[in-house]
Order: C-alpha cells, then structure tokens, then sequence
C-alpha cells in the first residue's frame, strides 16, 4: 500500500512538469501554424511555392523549427509520464491525450516532409523531385533545342514576369511560365532565376518602376529576360496566342488559349546570347534557285524555312548571282543555295570561294547547298544538267556532287528516299536526329548522291584542315541504290528483271551519302544536302509539308551559326492541343510504368511513416 502512495505521489509531482512540456509544446506548435497567417512576409514565402521558398528560406524554416519544436516537447511529456498513467487519473489523461497528439501530428509532419522532398534537390540522390509530362504532345516537357540550350548556358539569366491577377490570360500564362521556368531551373538551377511580380500592389509597383528605369522597357504586362548586360522584353500578347470559336462577334464563342513562351523565351534567350546582333543570311537567286516570291522559282517551303530562320532571330535577305556579280555583301554570315538549275558564272563562284576562305577581312563565311537532280535533254536523252563550276567549288571543300540520284526498291513511290543520320558519325548536328533511341527519318524525293571527300589528290587544293562527314545516308534496310539514267521510269526500274538480279543497277558496296558537313578545325562551314525536290511545290502538293525538311533546313543552319538547335520551335508543337486531356499510354513506355507504381510506392512509404511514429510513441 505504501508503494502504491509512493508511486502516486511520484505521479503527482510529474503534472506540473509533464503539464509544462504539454503546454508549450502545444503553444510551439500553434504558433508555428498561426505565424503565416499573421505575418506578411511569412505568408507570401509560405504560399509563394517552391520558387519563394529557395530564394526566401527563413520563413519556412523558423515556421518548421516551431512545428518540430512543439512536437519535441509534447513526444517529452508523453516520454515523462511513463508508468505514472496508473497511479494518477490527471496524470494517465495527459498522457494518452498527448499521445494522440503527438500521433496525429507526426502524420502531419510526414505527410508534409514528403511534400517539401519532392521540392528540393538532392543532386544524384535526387528520387522525388521529378515531374512526369503524359500529355500527348508533351506540353510540360522542354523541347530538345530548349534543353541543349539551357545546358549550355554560362552567364546567369535572370526573369522577371509581370502579372495582373484580374486577367484570365495573364493567370494562364503565369502558370504555364511558371513550369517553363522551373523545368528550366532543373537544368540550371544556380543560372536561372525567377520572379514574380504582382501588378498593382505597391511592392509590384515599386520593383515595376526601378526595372524600367534600369532596362527601359514598355509599360506593358510581360516578361522581362535579362542575361548579363543584356536583356529582351516579351510582351504578356505574345505569350498566349487566343483563338475565339464561332463567328466573329458572336459572345456565346468559346475561345481556346495557346502558350507560346518556350518558344519566345528560346528566342530571345539566343539574341541576347548573340550579343543582340542578327546573323544576316542570303538565300540566292538568278540561277534557278527556289525562293518564297512569286516567280517561277516559288517555292511554298522555302518560304516556311526563311520564316523559320526569322523567327530565330536570323535577319534573311536575297542575293543575286546572275549578271556582271563582283562581291558577297560583307555583313552575310551564311549563304544558302537552294536548288541551282544553272550553273553560277565563274564571277560569283570566284566570289563564293573568297567567301568561304575569309578573303581580306579574314571572316570565314559559311554555306548550305541543297542540290536536286536537274535534268537536261541532249539529243534524245535525258542526263544531269552539269554544274561543273558550282562542283568544282564544292570538290575544293572536300564535297564530290555525284550525277546518281537514290532509288529505294521497298517503298513507293521509289523515287523518294528515306534518310537517316549516319550511326557512325556523333556530332552536334546529328544530334538532334536521334530521338528515344531511334533515328528520325527525312523524305528526299529525288535524292541526289553527295559524298565526301576524305583522300585523294583534289585535297590538295582544299583550305586546310577541313574535315568533311557523311552526317546523312538512304536507309539501308529499303534497298537504296544509285541510278545514273534519268530518261527511265523508277517505278518500272524497280519491276524490271535486271533490278531483281542486282545487275542492273547493282546494290551499293556502302551507304548512299546525302548530306556531307564540313568543319574547319572544328568549326562548322559548310552542308550540303541531296534533297532540293523536298522543297518544290509539286513535291508539297502531292505530298504536304513535310515538317522533318523544314526542320533540317534550319537545323542546318543553326548549325552552321554554331547554335544548339533541334529545328521545331517549341511554339510549333502545341498548335492542335488544348488544355483538356485524355490520358493515353502505351504500356511498353516507361512512362506508364512510372505512373503505375510511383503512386502505390509513395503510399506504402507514407504508411510505412505514420506506422513507424506510432510505434515510437507506444513504445515510449
């Protein structure tokens, strides 16, 4: 008995202390969940998302240290009141009451850590903070060009986006720049920065004014790119593109958002790169070359690629070889010759070759040609028109122009060749030409064979020391083979016996070469591609635009600019999306698998949690 008024007495004198503990870890871990709605500061941290957190982290950690604090103390008062829960009724009350406390705060605090991990980056141990895009065209993942450029970034890019919370359009394109941003801050997260700044409260107004001042910008909603010294403006319109449906006028139309910003915030991020200089390109004319006028050389790609160069911030002008030509303009970087039906005079070759070597300045100038099998009737056959200066110049940088034009015996029609990047030559430029594995196929109609030169005595007079690569080939597995005489059918050449046999005309020892590169010690100058008939209108009619050709055009160039480029604009991926999806997977992708069991596993490691706290604290 008297043991049992000993232990009582024990227990009593443990309230007060174990009442204590109680109380302020309760008042700890009230004030940690009052704090953010009472001060300010706290609160725009707190509800700022990931982006505030980083950039502001004291309010989330003292907000933090108040929670774990209050748990610590109310888990001490559980640990204190041990074995007195028999002798004391106030003393057994406190104590199963902290432990239910205590229990469901540590759900609490696991289901938050589990939150806060999937924000943070851990480096190489980072499993949770990933975001996995199953939109069918892949709204929410960066494009290829995007992401070679963010990698390759070395100066710090600083964004600042402007956001009246009383537009529809504005709201939309804060959430869409806002996971533009941070899918860019994932690849550089110590490069990149973002804020946000909210238009009328007075802090916004504040911050607006000393950044106008300081960049000079219009006084529109926008997004404010600064890189180095240099920055760029992009307009809030420019952001989001608004298609009304039904007839105009009419307010019962719905209307469908459209965001741009990858592709604007890529533009503008190269032009600032470039030191806000546009590289001045020349697409030639006066020799039969293709063009986006309105003569008999129009052609309707063309037209697309030069919009495409203009868009990444290339400045496209015309240059005309025929006549009494003396010079190339000295502000051209690039040339482009686009399917020459003639051969140029030796004038203008003469000035292409002073072009390409540097001439007086010493600045090297860079060319793309794309060449077609132009035909030319002698008597009655059919043969290649010949070029031979236009060839001889090519030859002189390491480029042999064959009279073959490429014919598969798989696919119909036979005359279009499907070409693939070359698997044994790794570059930047064929780079982009390896998708998920497998290699990204082009259309050459009529493809003209083009190889490299890489021995032989014509290297003698090549600029040294250049380096030429067969970055392109006719897909081996359609039975591509050259054919020299243009007065025949294909589709008949295919049927006939002499095909089947191999004899007439017989398979290629080697690949079929349809695009050679040519680097200067390193330094790309010049491409030259077999596929000048993919950008006729007759090819187009019969076939449509084909979005690949368009791409390796102005891949091509990017290249030859020396740019990290993949071709498609990230704007010109989403045109048919909307904002409403249907999931569909293939199962074999290992995307559907991450959706499957990703879930399930973030369960079972939250259950795992919440069982492991309460057997730590039944434990006691």
């Amino acid at each position: 008995m008297s043991d049992w008024k000993a232990e009582e007495a024990k227990a009593r004198d443990r309230v007060i202390p174990l009442l204590t503990l109680a109380i302020t870890g309760l008042a700890l871990f009230s004030a940690g969940l009052i704090i953010p709605f009472v001060k300010r500061d706290f609160y725009e941290v707190i509800s700022g998302g990931v982006v505030q957190w980083r950039a502001r982290p004291f309010p989330l950690v003292m907000t933090g240290a108040l929670l774990v604090l209050g748990i610590g103390c109310l888990l001490g008062a559980s640990i204190l009141g041990r074995g007195g829960e028999r002798a004391s009724p106030s003393v057994r009350r406190l104590l199963y009451g902290a432990n239910t406390l205590v229990a469901g705060l540590f759900l609490v605090g696991i289901l938050a850590f589990l939150n806060v991990l999937s924000n943070l980056r851990l480096g190489r141990f980072d499993v949770f903070n990933q975001t996995f895009d199953y939109t069918q065209a892949s709204l929410y993942t960066l494009a290829p060009s995007t992401r070679d450029f963010i990698s390759n970034l070395r100066e710090p890019v600083n964004l600042y986006y402007f956001h009246s919370p009383f537009s529809g359009s504005s709201q939309f394109a804060r959430a869409e720049t806002a996971t533009l941003v941070e899918n860019c801050r994932r690849i550089q997260p110590s490069l990149v920065t973002w804020q946000v700044l909210e238009i009328p409260s007075e802090s916004g107004l504040r911050e607006l004014e000393d950044l106008r001042k300081k960049y000079q910008f219009p006084e529109e909603l926008g997004l404010l790119v600064v890189m180095g010294t240099n920055h760029e403006f992009i307009k809030s319109s420019d952001l989001v593109s608004q298609q009304r449906s039904g007839p105009p006028g009419d307010p019962s139309g719905g209307a469908t958002l459209q965001y741009l910003g990858e592709g604007k915030l890529l533009n503008a991020l190269v032009y600032l790169s470039e030191n806000k200089t546009k590289a001045s390109v020349y697409l030639t004319s006066g020799n039969g070359e293709m063009g986006k006028g309105d003569g008999a050389d129009r052609s309707a790609a063309m037209g697309q690629v030069i919009q495409a160069l203009e868009k990444d911030s290339y400045k496209v002008e015309t240059l005309n070889l025929a006549g009494k030509f003396q010079a190339i303009p000295a502000d051209a970087d690039i040339i482009v010759m686009a399917g020459p039906k003639n051969d140029p005079s030796q004038q203008a070759v003469d000035a292409l070759e002073k072009f390409l070597q540097g001439g007086s300045s010493g600045k090297k100038g860079k060319l793309l040609v794309l060449l077609g099998p132009e035909r030319e009737r002698t008597g009655g056959a059919i043969g290649f028109t010949p070029l031979p200066r236009l060839k001889g110049l090519l030859r002189k940088f390491k480029v042999d122009v064959a009279d073959q034009v490429v014919v598969n015996g798989e696919l119909p029609p036979h005359s279009t060749t499907i070409a693939v990047a070359n698997p044994r030559v790794s570059s930047s430029l064929t780079k982009p030409m390896r998708r998920g594995g497998g290699l990204l196929p082009f259309e050459f109609p009529e493809a003209r064979v083009v190889n490299p030169v890489t021995a032989g005595p014509a290297d003698a007079a090549a600029p040294s020391p250049l380096s030429a690569d067969s970055f392109l080939i006719a897909f081996p597995r359609y039975d591509p083979r050259p054919v020299s005489d243009l007065s025949q059918s294909f589709e008949a050449l295919v049927r006939s016996a002499g095909w089947e046999s191999g004899k007439n005309p017989a398979p290629p020892t080697d690949e079929l070469t349809v695009g050679v590169s040519v680097s200067d010690g390193g330094s790309p100058r010049l491409v030259v591609l077999g596929n000048a008939r993919g950008f006729s209108d007759d090819f187009l009619g019969r076939r449509g635009v084909s979005g690949n050709s368009i791409d390796l055009a102005s891949t091509s160039v990017n290249w030859l600019r020396e740019r990290s480029n993949l071709g498609a604009k990230p704007s010109d991926m989403v045109k048919t999306e909307r904002k409403t999806y249907k999931l569909e997977l293939d199962q074999r992708a290992a995307g559907f698998s991450r959706l499957r069991f990703l879930p399930p596993a973030l369960a079972v490691l939250a259950i795992a949690g919440m069982g492991a706290g309460v057997w730590l604290i039944r434990r006691r």
